[in-house]
């Protein structure tokens, strides 16, 4: 299997303004502690981590715009997302 230094690029969203602003930044802190710490250790497969993490507000009529241009703009190796549940409910 050939080796490569493209990095692993990961997209998400999260609340960054709003009611939930205060926990989606602590997410994203948490998010960013671990990506240094997998860079600082070689990355994964031995390939650097990227991280994409957009700001949806809260809004979940936003999400499927987001995603879309994580995968299509952003050239995203996987997406996560948290339960649509949590995006809608207030």
């Amino acid at each position: 299997m050939p080796t490569t230094s493209a990095p692993i690029r990961i997209g998400y969203c999260l609340s960054l303004t709003g009611p939930l602003a205060g926990n989606s930044r602590s997410a994203q802190l948490a998010h960013d502690i671990w990506r240094e710490d997998v860079n600082g250790r070689g990355g994964l497969l031995g390939r650097p981590v990227e991280l994409v993490c957009y700001d949806d507000r809260r809004d979940a009529s936003l999400v499927p715009g987001i995603y879309k241009r994580l995968m299509d703009e952003d050239k995203v190796d996987p997406s996560t997302t948290r339960s649509p549940i949590r995006t809608t409910s207030p």
